[in-house]
């Protein structure tokens, strides 16, 4: 159990949540986020980071153009509504539709003050090429005294990446991931262990990961965050929906 004696200004309950979206369903998943929100505002969480293209569901295929999203738009006001009912920081999941005509992999970050910015992929993998363009900056990002940067999915496999936003300052990675690898869950934990542990250790950064749970394609989410040392500090694998939460 967590200790809620310890939750005050200068510690940032964060959350991960292994969630599952229905593609296409983008209310359904709205929906989804706040029974969520709601549910780990009621745990003391702060800070809540969803799975790569969460509020879609993920596709590297020509279907996913007719789902992308203005930023800012109706999602990112809707997910503006959700962080100020439940006084929560949100890193949500979308396809954008970039003003400059290119579709982005992006990840929204949206406090109850108001939308903070997003983040854009900048490293993708082979078959996300066809359709999506890669973002050109890498930023970080300041929340109740916490700076952290995101990495989204297969960008985490970049060890550049990792370096920029520490000399940045972040001090958390999130990484965001919308895998859907048909592999046994273990397996999978372990190919994401040996991806994650180093980089908290590297950087000394906390690192704080989730996935998408598909039913159809039977995936294990995993979820983890682990400390600057490279200790686990709460991890959920499965195929069910599940959150991991820690202080930090």
């Amino acid at each position: 159990m967590l200790d809620e004696e310890r939750c005050t200004m200068d510690i940032l309950r964060v959350a991960a949540v292994n969630f599952f979206s229905s593609f296409g369903k983008v209310e359904r998943n709205l929906a989804h986020t706040e029974y969520w929100a709601e549910k780990l505002a009621q745990q003391g969480v702060q800070l809540i980071c969803f799975p790569e293209m969460s509020i879609t569901g993920y596709s590297a295929g020509s279907r996913i153009t007719r789902l992308t999203q203005p930023i800012p738009g109706s999602v990112t006001d809707t997910l503006l509504g959700i962080a100020q009912r439940y006084r929560v920081c949100l890193l949500a999941g979308l396809p954008e539709e970039g003003d400059d005509g290119h579709l982005y992999i992006s990840q929204v970050v949206v406090s109850p003050d108001g939308l903070m910015g997003v983040y854009r992929k900048t490293v993708l993998f082979h078959t996300e090429k066809t359709f999506f363009h890669e973002g050109d900056s890498t930023r970080v990002f300041q929340y109740r005294g916490v700076t952290f940067g995101i990495q989204i999915c297969y960008e985490a496999s970049s060890t550049e990446v990792s370096a920029i936003q520490a000399s940045q300052g972040a001090e958390v990675f999130f990484v965001p991931t919308g895998s859907l690898a048909k592999e046994p869950p273990e397996r999978k934990r372990q190919r994401l262990l040996g991806r994650l542990l180093p980089k908290a250790r590297t950087h000394s950064c906390h690192v704080v990961s989730c996935n998408l749970i598909c039913s159809r394609a039977k995936n294990a989410g995993v979820a983890f965050i682990i400390s600057p040392k490279g200790e686990i500090l709460d991890e959920a694998v499965g195929t069910e929906e599940a959150a991991v939460i820690a202080d930090i």
